[in-house]
């Protein structure tokens, strides 16, 4: 299908998502005034506001939070960590952390979905087309060994998800691959940013939710996803160089076989002989 319904798609689901999120804070007393959040302290705000009713009216936010988290996921909108920290402030890690992790998995595959089905030509988009071209690269120099490669990206925190969710459709990575991948790479991630959640009046900056150490933690973790790969390639090369060696020597031996005669002699022993033979006969 065409790229042009991609519009009309957003402005349903915005649509829809505006009347759900109006519908449901009005069955909050006191109309609590509510706001998207675009930084840490309008979030602190934001959850400041709805932290009191998420004992008493628990549905009431529990659909909030995950309609909000689907959307922007979905849309590939930046803000989803503050949704991140609302999880674990308002439900604890037990239940915070897989939630998250729920809605940022099937928001990344409704963008997948979405790409696929309706994406026709967005990777040829001037702004997208570089980032699809760099995906492309990477996906196909390690195809071989996709599962592991695919995690890796997912778990490296610098990654770009949002360009993974569209164009992987569109470069041959099937559901299957892509589903699983998603769900084990953004784990840590996920698991990280909801706890940040329970300190979150303490934060002063994102920085604060991620700091640079467990960058470095993600990036290790990372590493040990591409031991797999390794391990095969390193394998690989080890079993052609024997497969060339083993090779070597049959040709070795039959060409050693090539050169003998029936009684064992070699050829060349063979003809020596037979000329010397016929010299001792022309000088007597």
């Amino acid at each position: 299908a065409s790229a042009k319904y991609i519009p009309l798609i957003f402005v349903i689901h915005t649509t829809i998502q505006v009347i759900a999120t109006y519908l449901l804070l009005k069955m909050l007393p006191g109309n609590p005034n509510v706001t998207y959040p675009w930084t840490l302290d309008e979030a602190k705000l934001l959850m400041e506001g709805l932290q009191g009713y998420a004992q008493s009216h628990f549905w009431v936010i529990f659909a909030f939070h995950g309609t909000c988290f689907f959307y922007l996921q979905t849309w590939c909108i930046p803000g989803t960590i503050f949704f991140n920290l609302m999880g674990g402030l308002f439900f604890g890690l037990s239940l915070g952390v897989p939630i998250c992790l729920f809605y940022n998995g099937t928001g990344a595959f409704m963008a997948y979905l979405l790409s696929k089905y309706f994406g026709e030509g967005m990777t040829e988009v001037s702004f997208l087309k570089k980032r699809f071209e760099q995906v492309k690269k990477l996906i196909e120099e390690n195809r071989v060994n996709l599962f592991w490669y695919l995690t890796f990206l997912r778990l490296v925190p610098f990654s770009p998800n949002w360009a993974m969710n569209i164009s992987y459709p569109h470069l041959g990575i099937s559901p299957l691959m892509f589903l699983p991948t998603v769900f084990i790479g953004l784990t840590p991630w996920n698991y990280v940013s909801t706890s940040a959640g329970l300190i979150v009046y303490q934060l002063t900056s994102k920085s604060d939710t991620f700091p640079m150490e467990m960058y470095v933690r993600l990036c290790i973790i990372a590493l040990f996803f591409l031991i797999p790969p390794v391990a095969r390639a390193i394998m690989n090369k080890m079993q052609a160089a024997k497969k060339l060696e083993e090779t070597k020597k049959g040709q070795d031996a039959a060409e050693e076989r090539d050169t003998l005669l029936p009684n064992g002699v070699k050829k060349e022993q063979q003809k020596a002989l037979f000329s010397r033979s016929h010299l001792h006969l022309l000088i007597a």
